[in-house]
């Protein structure tokens, strides 16, 4: 007995140790420090399935070097060349033309546009998704899939592991992928290797890929309830769909996720910058997680809004902010900037309304003015900033998604998108 008491605290201070040795953060590894001091085994169980860190260590791995770039053909404000100096610097992510893009604020939209993507497909669909769901909605995704599977259509399919937990006991409805010859990864499947206690961790990305020339990317999963609604009434998603270079950014990620998933070496995460861009709208596609040393969206939109001049508009179900964003928004209002900030009225988790709550007398003493919908669920993950900046995609103002999820944002350029961004928010307004 006295050997494996032995045992134990010698685990404990080697644990201790390690999280000193992190210093990631030092409020999180002050509080794991007490749960594994004043929670015997309980605590070491916890940190085995929600503690341990797999965030990369080496920078030079996802960080490009600091070249300039030149934009004299691209008229645009200074605080967004500086946005895209950052996000290339610390994500890889280049400024793309774009040729178009297709901004969808409804479910029906959305799928009707992935659904004539899908149809229309001739060589290769890679498909990501954080739920895909066995439902209406799901299953016709799923035999639309396999009928582009058995016309020779190459599809690759990637679903969170946690996320998509209803599909763990529907193997009948992977398999039937499988027969048609549909390649399917679950993403961080729970084993008892090195990586299988890392089920604090989600891919929480949506991507829809099709013939590396149309990408899609948003908030939106593959699920009834973005279509018909549930108990919480419709669900208010906005997605993205556009052609053009920026796919490029896109099918990069996928590979990496795929590549992440097949336990292979990843590829490298520097984008080749296009030459003479003379655009309407520019985008940087930008992922953030566990597969990067920087958070790279936080940092994005914190200094987004930190640099903006007229406002901030944002839209989120789930508002529990990082320090750095609080401050960033508590700021951005005390200097004089318009920041409007619209969530759920009830979302989905009581308990996490009652954490966006708890920001709301220190953000509203500052200036910032806070708006429930009450249309439905709002879902969407939006944020426009002075009718030029648009950023949409799957990461929450939250600490998860700022933190610990495999996220995907598109940083998007231009007055016309923006204002169709801005359209939006006013209408839910």
């Amino acid at each position: 007995m006295k050997i494996l008491i032995i045992l134990y605290i010698l685990l404990v201070i080697t644990v201790i140790l390690r999280l000193v040795m992190q210093n990631n953060n030092s409020i999180k590894t002050l509080l794991w420090i007490m749960v594994l001091l004043f929670i015997p085994v309980i605590g070491l169980i916890f940190f085995a399935f929600l503690g341990r860190n797999i965030r990369i260590k080496n920078p030079s791995i996802n960080q490009s070097s600091n070249n300039n770039f030149s934009f004299d053909n691209f008229k645009m404000p200074d605080n967004s060349r500086k946005l895209m100096q950052l996000i290339h610097n610390n994500s890889g992510a280049s400024p793309y033309f774009c040729n178009s893009i297709n901004v969808f604020d409804d479910g029906k939209a959305t799928f009707g546009a992935m659904f004539d993507a899908i149809e229309n497909a001739q060589e290769q669909i890679d498909f990501e998704f954080f739920i895909f769901r066995n439902d209406k909605i799901g299953s016709k995704m799923q035999k639309l899939l396999i009928k582009k599977a058995l016309q020779g259509v190459k599809v690759r399919i990637i679903y969170d592991f946690w996320g998509s937990y209803r599909l763990i006991y529907n193997r009948l409805f992977i398999k039937q992928m499988k027969d048609a010859g549909i390649i399917v990864q679950a993403f961080l499947p729970f084993s008892f290797g090195r990586k299988g206690l890392m089920f604090n961790y989600r891919n929480h990305r949506k991507i829809l890929l099709v013939d590396s020339k149309i990408g899609f990317t948003g908030g939106l999963n593959i699920a009834c309830r973005y279509y018909y609604g549930n108990r919480l009434g419709l669900w208010r998603d906005t997605f993205v769909g556009f052609a053009g270079e920026a796919v490029s950014g896109l099918q990069r990620i996928f590979d990496n996720d795929w590549a992440f998933a097949e336990k292979k070496m990843l590829l490298a995460n520097t984008d080749t910058a296009p030459s003479n861009i003379i655009a309407e709208n520019v985008i940087q596609i930008v992922h953030s997680g566990p597969d990067t040393f920087w958070n790279n969206i936080e940092q994005g939109l914190s200094f987004a809004i930190q640099t903006a001049q007229k406002f901030v508009y944002i839209q989120t179900p789930y508002f529990v902010p990082t320090e750095t964003v609080f401050e960033t928004l508590r700021i951005a209002a005390l200097s004089g900037t318009e920041v409007k900030v619209m969530i759920a009225t009830h979302s989905d988790s009581k308990i996490l309304d009652a954490c966006s709550a708890s920001y709301f007398r220190s953000l509203l003493q500052a200036g910032v003015r806070i708006f429930k919908y009450e249309n439905g669920f709002l879902h969407c993950k939006t944020c426009v900033i002075d009718n030029f900046i648009s950023v949409v995609g799957s990461a929450n103002f939250d600490v998860r998604s700022f933190d610990q999820n495999f996220e995907i944002n598109a940083f998007i350029y231009g007055k016309h998108t923006a204002d169709k961004f801005l359209n939006m928010f006013e209408n839910d307004l």
